[in-house]
């Protein structure tokens, strides 16, 4: 049972959970006896505004922009601290987060979703700007991925085990995503020259929910994508198979 006296202590802890999972590096503690909370900005990274250690005005500027009154002011540390009622400090929580919290939430379902096909990305993180990235480290892992979206010969003629392959599956793969989620798709890492170690795809919030809900759907209602038909033999979905007809998920620990 929450009561006034421990009412600051629990929104401190959730308001708290909520900065973590956004990634963001601060602090919040109870001040003023009770009376408010204050938020200590221990990092830069993930914030809507820069903040200036020698100032506040950053901060400033984008709590008056979103119609925040609070405190703000430079600690002992040069750390810059919002200080304000419970209720404005919750808005002030939502408002930090309201980016990296759904692509959080995004990122845990996609992450969820690739796993329970049997894929194995070296990754699926948020960037400071509120996408996703997935890392890639295994052409097996990329050429099951365009399977999934229906691209059966993607890795037709390819060498899985070759240092270009996750170079050259990534030019495959590229129109095949595209086609399944959109355009808001970025490849990095990539070229048919180039010897990539990973292949790192970014994804808006959107895109990465409309591909985990592609790859989460029965094979059944999966549409073909991409390059050609399906190899016969091989059902839509299953994984892909190096040279030996094993299927491929080892991961190079080098």
């Amino acid at each position: 049972m929450i009561t006034a006296e421990s009412e600051p202590w629990a929104t401190a802890q959730l308001l708290q959970q909520s900065l973590t999972r956004a990634h963001i590096a601060a602090r919040v503690e109870p001040a003023d006896h009770g009376q408010a909370l204050r938020t200590v900005l221990l990092g830069g990274t993930r914030l809507p505004f820069a903040p200036h250690y020698a100032n506040t005005g950053g901060a400033d500027t984008w709590l008056r922009d979103a119609g925040i009154e609070a405190v703000t002011y430079i600690d002992q540390e040069d750390n810059v601290v919002i200080s304000g009622p419970l209720d404005t400090m919750r808005n002030l929580t939502g408002l930090l987060t309201k980016d990296q919290l759904p692509a959080e939430e995004a990122a845990v379902a996609l992450r969820h979703a690739l796993e329970a096909r049997g894929l194995d990305p070296a990754g699926v993180a948020t960037s400071a700007e509120g996408t996703l990235v997935v890392k890639i480290s295994e052409a097996a892992t990329a050429a099951n991925l365009g399977m999934l979206l229906g691209a059966d010969d993607i890795a037709q003629d390819l060498d899985m085990h070759a240092r270009k392959g996750i170079g050259v599956l990534a030019e495959r793969l590229h129109p095949v995503l595209t086609g399944a989620v959109g355009p808001g798709v970025a490849f990095e890492s990539v070229g048919r020259k180039r010897s990539a170690d990973d292949l790192v795809i970014r994804l808006g919030i959107s895109e990465a929910t409309q591909l985990t809900k592609r790859i989460a759907a029965p094979a059944s209602s999966r549409t073909t994508a991409g390059r050609g038909v399906p190899r016969a033999g091989t059902p839509s979905g299953a994984p892909a198979t190096g040279p030996s007809g094993a299927t491929d998920t080892s991961r190079d620990a080098s």
